[in-house]
């Protein structure tokens, strides 16, 4: 009777109290509920290059990331041959001057009643013969050098230590037996040649007796070739000299003896003057010349570095200052104008309209033998420079945006024709460059570059799917001198993307310039097309893209970006307790 009882009041129940009809929705978490989703690990140089990368960077001692490439190039040449060879026919010849004349001797009747081979003082019959005979006479002299066409003025030319001059001082047929010859004679090379001592030669020490045979001679060592306005034709490309060796002083002669034979068949006592060179040789020049020296080219292998960036998403390398350093070395006595071209390859194909040139000088060695060097530092910014180098502008950062393959450096040297260079026509001249690519990891305005971290936050997506409204919410450390627009997107298990309303972005702060980080809040609005398609979310998708922030300094190894993230539910999240999980009384859960 209970039974049908209560079977019968249930039959009857007011619907306002059918449990059947209950209302069985619930809100959890009031105003707002915050699910927690996780944070990332620190995101650092080496996601963002990755792992192979790191080889390929170096780090300066403050932990600084910097890409370096160096190497040396060696190049010779050997300029337009030069005459060594000088034609001195001019100085070849002699010159013979009267001392004494013996014609009043020999007319003189006693000397024909003398024995004629008997020895006689030539004092007896000539009481003037001791005096001083004046002396002023020259030699003409004329020399020839044939010069290269790119000779385009001469002004000295100096001649090996082994070229020598050698002045000779003689009696022709001499009539003497004894006596001595006293010659206080001046031989001035002054206006041709550059003689060991000066230009002038005094051959006062050379005195001619019997003892000598009347003959002596004196060797110097001639230095320099001298050269005036208008020797040197430069249509010709010859250095023609036409000049006078002038000899002055006075000679006398002390106790002469002779025989009546000899006065009769000489005539007249002369002292011969002769001048000849041995070994003359050229050794270095000094002139204006307009040469164009042999070629150096280099090729800068930089796929390590368009590798290190390639696998990143949307790359815009825009590096801040990139440099190069150029040491260049040569023994080259010319001072010289030189073009370096940096010509960028890509695909296999020069990419002519982004070359870079730059032009700058190279002093003249002082000889062959010695090395001179000029440093040059070649970037964007006359910034980082070691303090040796001068600084040349150049768009270094233009070629590295574009992420060459390869860059090819290559030299053209030509002499400078307003200078006086010195030319050593034996020498090998030698150009070397020594040279090295600095890349900071420091960005330029234009840099793009992305990495991306993706967070397992299990079977979150049920009640991101029953929210009212949905954010991702927390905060992100960024110490990297870059700003970061965080892109989030959501997926499933099989990373397939859940499609949203509208992007969820927000830009994080560039760390900053002392290398601390900066924390931006983050509130990100979530919306997603398809509520029901969001109950398949298990993972959250962080992308950031890497711009400038402005802060000129370069990306040390201990640079990071980390985000700590919640999932925050407005208005908390309503559910049916009907779908609540139950248990069957045996343990298991449904």
């Amino acid at each position: 009777m209970l039974l049908a009882v209560a079977v019968g009041a249930a039959s009857c129940v007011d619907e306002n109290y059918d449990l059947s009809k209950l209302n069985t929705e619930i809100t959890v978490g009031g105003d707002s509920l915050t699910v927690p989703v996780g944070e990332t690990a620190k995101l650092t140089m080496k996601d963002l290059l990755g792992e192979t990368s790191l080889d390929f960077l170096q780090k300066d001692a403050d932990g600084s990331y910097k890409i370096t490439v160096s190497d040396q190039m060696n190049g010779s040449s050997s300029l337009p041959a030069i005459n060594t060879a000088l034609d001195l026919g001019g100085l070849a010849p002699n010159v013979e001057i009267e001392i004494i004349d013996l014609t009043d001797v020999a007319s003189n009747p006693l000397i024909a009643l003398l024995p004629q081979n008997n020895e006689i003082a030539l004092a007896t019959y000539l009481p003037t013969v001791s005096d001083p005979v004046a002396i002023d006479t020259n030699i003409q002299v004329t020399v020839a050098l044939d010069l290269p066409e790119g000779v385009q003025d001469l002004s000295k030319v100096r001649f090996t230590d082994a070229s020598k001059l050698t002045v000779s001082l003689s009696i022709p047929n001499c009539p003497l037996t004894d006596g001595e010859l006293n010659p206080n004679i001046t031989v001035d090379f002054a206006s041709l040649l550059q003689i060991a001592g000066g230009g002038s030669i005094n051959l006062s020490a050379l005195k001619l007796t019997k003892a000598n045979s009347y003959q002596a001679s004196q060797q110097y060592s001639v230095q320099e070739l001298k050269i005036a306005a208008g020797d040197f034709n430069a249509n010709l490309h010859k250095l023609s000299l036409d000049k006078k060796v002038t000899v002055t002083g006075n000679a006398s002669v002390t106790n002469p003896k002779t025989t009546p034979a000899q006065v009769v068949a000489t005539g007249k006592l002369k002292v011969k003057v002769a001048v000849t060179l041995s070994n003359l040789e050229v050794d270095e020049v000094e002139a204006k010349v307009a040469y164009d020296l042999a070629g150096n080219e280099v090729t800068v292998e930089l796929d390590d570095l368009t590798g290190a960036f390639g696998d990143n998403l949307e790359v815009t390398l825009d590096l801040y200052n990139p440099s190069l350093k150029f040491d260049l070395s040569t023994n080259l006595g010319i001072p010289t104008n030189v073009q370096a071209t940096l010509l960028p390859w890509k695909d296999n194909a020069p990419k002519t309209a982004e070359q870079v040139q730059v032009n700058f000088t190279m002093p003249a060695s002082p000889s062959a033998t010695q090395t001179v060097t000029a440093k040059y530092f070649l970037a964007s910014h006359d910034e980082g420079r070691p303090a040796a180098y001068t600084y040349l502008a150049a768009d270094i950062a233009s070629l590295i945006k574009m992420m060459p393959d390869s860059v090819q450096i290559s030299f053209a040297v030509s002499t400078d024709p307003t200078q006086t260079a010195v030319l050593e026509p034996a020498a090998t001249y030698n150009f070397n460059v020594v040279y090295e690519v600095n890349v900071p990891i420091q960005v330029g305005e234009d840099f793009r570059v992305a990495l991306r971290d993706t967070l397992e936050i299990g079977s979150v997506g049920k009640y991101i799917a029953l929210a009212e409204e949905a954010a991702i919410i927390g905060s992100a450390e960024n110490t990297l001198p870059l700003n970061l627009k965080l892109t989030v997107n959501f997926a499933d298990d099989n990373n397939n993307l859940i499609a949203l309303s509208a992007p969820v972005q927000q830009t994080l702060a560039s760390g900053k310039a002392d290398g601390s980080a900066t924390v931006t809040p983050l509130e990100l609005k979530v919306k997603f097309a398809d509520k029901k398609a969001a109950e398949n979310v298990t993972k959250v998708i962080l992308a950031f893209e890497a711009t400038s922030g402005g802060v000129t300094r370069a990306v040390k190894e201990t640079d990071y970006v980390q985000a700590k993230l919640a999932a925050g539910l407005w208005g908390g999240v309503t559910f049916d307790i009907k779908d609540l999980p139950t248990g069957d009384g045996n343990g298991e859960t449904h």
